[in-house]
């Protein structure tokens, strides 16, 4: 059996040492094997958008429908911006912004 924690935790220190690549292929694996998990699609984003494939990413983004996690928007706006959809990338850096602040009130960001 496959230990999902082992391999999205390799997946996640390739991705923070520069070796994105190899992150995106581990990620798109996990994805694969469990489709509904959001944070592994969000961290799929996240390793497409390392790897300059901003494109891909927002495809990834957009398969999670609306959400209230603040990493969503952040991503999306992100990726939004590489592509040149600067509006669309300010409406998801504004949902960011609120989604933050909805979920810690009292944070000083």
């Amino acid at each position: 059996m496959v230990q999902i924690h082992a391999v999205t935790s390799l997946a996640w220190r390739l991705l923070c040492g520069g070796r994105a690549q190899e992150a995106c292929a581990l990620f798109k694996w996990l994805v694969t094997l469990m489709p509904a998990r959001m944070e592994l699609r969000l961290a799929l984003a996240h390793a497409l958008l390392s790897c300059g494939k901003p494109a891909a990413a927002l495809a990834e983004l957009e398969a999670l429908g609306s959400s209230n996690d603040p990493a969503a928007h952040f991503l999306s706006g992100k990726a939004l911006a590489s592509v040149g959809r600067m509006a669309d990338a300010h409406v998801a850096f504004d949902r960011y912004r609120d989604c933050r602040q909805a979920r810690f009130p009292n944070a000083p960001f």
